[in-house]
Order: C-alpha cells, then structure tokens, then sequence
C-alpha cells in the first residue's frame, strides 16, 4: 500500500551563520511564515548552516517559530563558501537561495518572489 509523502519544497532558502546568537533569532522570524507574504509554509524550508560557531547555534534554531533544519559544520574553514554548498547539497526544493550572513532580514514578501519567475528562464529574481 502506498504512503502519502508530502511533496518538496517549491523553495529552499539556505542561511549560513557564524556566531550570530543575537541576529539569528530575527532573521529565523523574518523568514517564518506568520512573518512572509504570498508563499505558503509547506512550499518552503530553512536550513541554517552553522559554519563552526564557537557556540552551537542548536538551541535558536529549535527555539524558531517554525521547523528549520541546522547542519553544523565543526570544524569549518573561515570561508562561508563550504557552508553555502553543503545547504545547497542538503536542499529539498527546486529552486535555492541562499543568505550568508545570518544577520539579514527578510522583507516579508521575499520568498514569494521566486515563484513569479518562470522555471527555464534566464530571468533571476533577487531581493
């Protein structure tokens, strides 16, 4: 007998962060769905790479108001740039995008931008 699996994310947004016990909190709220216009929860994810903060940043991703994944990188090289691409590899949606400092916030229709541009198209949407 079949299982009903949920379907992927339309989206997955990828939030590399060092250290940011301060700026996470907000940032992870901007990005939850009581925050974002126009998208819809189960079309979107969160995985927060902590790029080998000396302290973990376990207990503010669990603390979200929403489900967000954390993959901790320990040890990780200064750059961000591995930690960008292991949130790309762990992505379960088709389309990605990426924040590196976790101290930014979102406008609250960000995450519905992506899905006004056409899948094919060399059009890229930023915010």
């Amino acid at each position: 007998e079949p299982m009903d699996h949920p379907s992927p994310p339309v989206l997955t947004v990828v939030v590399v962060a060092y250290g940011m016990t301060r700026e996470l909190p907000r940032t992870l709220h901007s990005l939850s769905p009581a925050y974002q216009r126009g998208i819809d929860a189960a079309d979107y994810e969160v995985v927060v790479v902590d790029n080998g903060s000396p302290v973990p940043l376990d207990d503010i991703v669990a603390g979200a108001p929403f489900d967000a994944r954390l993959i901790r990188l320990d040890p990780a090289p200064a750059s961000p740039a591995r930690a960008a691409n292991v949130g790309v590899d762990a992505a379960q949606g088709g389309l990605v995008g990426v924040i590196m400092a976790g101290a930014r916030l979102a406008s609250p229709g960000l995450l519905a931008t992506p899905g006004r541009v056409e899948v094919g198209k060399p059009d890229l949407a930023t915010g």
